[in-house]
């Protein structure tokens, strides 16, 4: 299993986004595109459907761009690639509505739902406060 690009430009997108102050002052997507080397247009279709999530918002005018609609330390991984990918789970028999005829009997389902859940959790402990931090680190230990 494997996240989508969207999911993976999205968190470096947001944690971009943070970085240069996106909790208060509105970032322009240039900004975001260009620090993490990714298309603009590529970044603008992913911003659409975080802003269509909750996940941030637009301010229009020429100091405009695109803010967090709440905290980075309360936005984590998993809101992201969930509101990008759906359900996070290693396979579709875990998912809610799977229809696997063996759903119930299956002796290794508990292992793909415990997998999964484990995942998540991994996902869920990380914000984007704490990719910020870890970009910033980062940056610093380069120069």
């Amino acid at each position: 299993m494997r996240l989508s690009t969207r999911s993976r430009y999205a968190v470096r997108a947001l944690g971009e986004l943070v970085r240069l102050g996106g909790e208060q002052t509105p970032v322009m997507m240039r900004r975001i595109a260009d620090g993490q080397d990714i298309s603009k247009r590529y970044l603008d279709n992913i911003f659409g459907a975080l802003r269509a999530a909750g996940l941030v918002r637009t301010v229009r005018g020429a100091r405009g761009g695109y803010l967090l609609t709440r905290p980075a330390s309360e936005l984590t991984v998993l809101d992201v690639v969930s509101a990008l990918d759906g359900e996070l789970c290693l396979v579709f028999c875990v998912e809610e509505d799977a229809s696997c005829p063996r759903k119930e009997s299956c002796g290794c389902r508990q292992i793909w739902v415990e997998a999964s859940r484990a995942l998540q959790d991994a996902l869920r402990r990380v914000s984007f406060r704490d990719i910020a931090r870890m970009e910033i680190r980062e940056c610093s230990e380069v120069r």
